[in-house]
């Protein structure tokens, strides 16, 4: 089974999307290393981003056979805060 990845969309051009960036790339950098959490940029025209996807930051991941879409400061960081808690 391979490793289940988790896409934080993001684009630069929204304040808390970089803010996330910086907090995880320095504080938990593990996530990126271990290859489960990718960010995707939005504003990349060559990326082909879902439409389900609407506002940014969000979170698209798996749980327990699930796709499951957070949106949102107060989602994203509770979730970021469980998974840190499990690592």
């Amino acid at each position: 089974m391979g490793l289940i990845k988790n896409y934080l969309f993001m684009s630069r051009k929204c304040p808390y999307s970089l803010e996330l960036l910086k907090k995880i790339k320095s504080e938990h950098p593990n996530l990126l290393n271990n290859g489960t959490l990718l960010f995707i940029n939005v504003d990349n025209k060559k990326q082909t981003i879902p439409e389900f996807i609407k506002k940014v930051p969000s979170l698209f991941y798996s749980e327990n056979e699930k796709r499951i879409l957070l949106v949102g400061r107060r989602q994203i960081d509770n979730w970021l805060n469980n998974r840190i808690n499990q690592i």
